[in-house]
């Protein structure tokens, strides 16, 4: 009976903005402020609003609200596709603003918040809910494309990456980082922005969390799918997931002549337990996507916007730049595998990699090493929380090469 005396109060000032990408940037679309019939320790009021930007394929829904005026531990934001049945959430501690990305077009969610503290959590908020706008494709038949490309030096410590060009809607990709350190560590992104974005290398938990400098290419795409003057097509998409170790499909809004090489990168800091990403199944329309955090750990991770680029094998030049896709047979596994490549490179290619298969089941990401203009070898690197054991069964790794 303490414990819900204790969780009274009332909502106000919670503001959800949906950042939908429409056609019409000037439209604009209103709703009706909700009153709520629940209550929780903090005062919050939510209203909902749309924000429409440049045409692109999705939406995120930025929220913030107020601190709480009573002691707070932190908030929670459930979301899903179906009333008061919610596939996802995002615990976000103390802090007062949260973006919810990857939301599909046409779809309808239903949001709604919870607070809570050392004692109880609240009950849900009433609910929000918001159909996201339909939106054509971008699409271009040309060798131009809206993309940055570059190589960073990054260790355990954030490194901002400003970019040269401002995007509207970026799809940012960085994998996999070289093997200068030997503890096994993943990339994380957050804080993606029009003008940037942020990055470093993150050790899984039993490690002591300091890494070494490793180098890595990023890869920047305005959102959306395109089609180039060879006839080769690709996309830059985003979704979010908060499933471990259980593949979920994610699809394509384009269907593909051939199966695509797919790129992908966990590009938030929602959850702060260290998580690699898994795909599996790739096809001309779609593929299967999980997260996997450390073999020790099982309890979860919460929602995380994931970043991915399909583009179908090719090679030729995209904006003077040569450029090579293509993937290996089952051989990658945790001795190095060498990849030669098959394009005339003048020097050390800028290089991103993703396993296209999940043969082997314990967590692992693409670990590089002996690049230059010919060859990179490449291994698939598992963590060791459970036990020494590090044998991977072979895996496809499909990879993206590009002249600097």
């Amino acid at each position: 009976m303490l414990k819900r005396q204790f969780l009274i109060g009332k909502f106000q000032n919670f503001a959800i903005n949906a950042l939908s990408k429409i056609q019409n940037p000037k439209s604009r679309a209103s709703f009706l402020t909700p009153r709520f019939v629940r209550y929780v320790l903090f005062p919050l009021f939510i209203v909902l609003c749309a924000i429409p930007l440049v045409a692109a394929d999705a939406a995120q829904v930025a929220l913030t609200w107020d601190p709480s005026a009573a002691s707070a531990t932190g908030y929670r934001v459930h979301y899903g596709r179906s009333s008061r049945n919610y596939d996802y959430h995002v615990d976000v501690g103390t802090s007062t603003s949260c973006t919810i990305s990857g939301l599909q077009e046409g779809e309808t969610y239903y949001f709604s918040a919870t607070a809570y503290n050392a004692v109880d959590e609240s009950n849900f908020s009433e609910e929000l809910v918001y159909t996201i706008p339909v939106s054509v494709v971008s699409s271009v038949s040309s060798n131009s494309l809206p993309l940055e490309l570059g190589e960073a030096q990054i260790d355990s410590n954030w490194k901002r990456i400003s970019l040269s060009r401002s995007f509207a809607d970026p799809v940012v990709v960085a994998n996999p980082p070289s093997l200068n350190g030997a503890d096994p560590a993943v990339i994380r992104i957050r804080n993606v922005g029009g003008s940037g974005f942020e990055i470093c290398m993150q050790e899984w938990n039993y490690l002591d969390g300091t890494h070494a400098t490793e180098t890595v290419s990023y890869l920047v795409m305005e959102r959306g799918s395109f089609t180039l003057a060879n006839g080769a097509r690709l996309e830059a998409g985003r979704f979010n997931t908060d499933k471990v170790n259980s593949f979920g499909q994610v699809n394509f809004t384009q269907s593909f002549a051939k199966v695509p090489v797919v790129v992908t990168c966990i590009a938030s800091f929602n959850g702060s337990d260290t998580v690699a990403g898994r795909v599996q199944n790739v096809n001309t329309r779609g593929f299967q996507y999980t997260m996997q955090e450390q073999e020790s750990i099982s309890d979860g991770h919460v929602a995380e916007s994931v970043a991915y680029i399909a583009w179908e094998p090719s090679s030729g030049t995209v904006d003077g730049i040569a450029y090579e896709i293509a993937k290996t047979g089952s051989d990658v596994s945790h001795s190095f595998h060498t990849i030669q490549f098959k394009t005339d490179f003048s020097g050390a290619p800028l290089f991103l990699a993703d396993m296209q298969t999940a043969n082997g089941a314990d967590p692992a990401n693409v670990r590089w090493q002996n690049k230059d203009e010919y060859a990179i070898e490449v291994r698939a690197d598992e963590e060791k929380s459970q036990d020494d054991e590090i044998e991977h069964a072979g895996e496809v790794v499909g990879f993206m090469a590009f002249s600097q």
